[in-house]
């Protein structure tokens, strides 16, 4: 195996936890619901229209049928001492975990009830750059999802990490 000079080598990493989570808590499913309903039913007290209601209806099981693969689409997650990876989990195919962040170009980190979000320090002088940078490129920040029986265990390692 050839390895770069500036990527560090972690095929030797001690592997301090591992876990898998969902891409889309089941909830979201119930709060799109929760949304259509409300719409539908104004529609139907205030403007009376069965047209509104079908097409809001069709919307709604649309809506409903693009968020299930999310809920059902699994993501294991591996830390190690040298920062955070993640793979998707399939049946029957394993593919290789790919790194979120190292712990040495981490910048900040946010809790959450379903995980973390994550900063990574950068280099940027012009400030339009750097709030897109921030804001909107996965390059710079993202999240690490983490079921709630994890939850507690994760966020103390990652505690002692910071």
């Amino acid at each position: 195996m050839v390895s770069n000079a500036t990527e560090p080598d972690r095929s030797h990493s001690t592997v301090l936890a591992s876990w898998s989570a969902r891409k889309v808590r089941p909830i979201v499913v119930l709060y799109v619901v929760a949304v259509f309903a409300a719409f539908i039913l104004l529609s139907v007290v205030v403007f009376h229209s069965q047209e509104a209601v079908k097409a809001l209806a069709m919307a709604a099981v649309a809506a409903v049928a693009a968020t299930v693969p999310g809920v059902l689409e699994k993501v294991e997650y591996r830390m190690t001492g040298s920062g955070i990876e993640k793979r998707p989990v399939k049946k029957n195919q394993l593919t290789e975990f790919k790194e979120v962040f190292l712990w040495d170009e981490l910048h900040h980190i946010v809790m959450m009830r379903h995980g973390f979000k994550y900063s990574k320090k950068m280099v940027e002088t012009n400030p339009l750059r750097r709030f897109w940078k921030a804001n909107f490129s996965a390059e710079f920040s993202g999240e690490v999802h983490v079921e709630k029986q994890d939850l507690e265990r994760i966020v103390g390692i990652v505690e002692r990490h910071m």
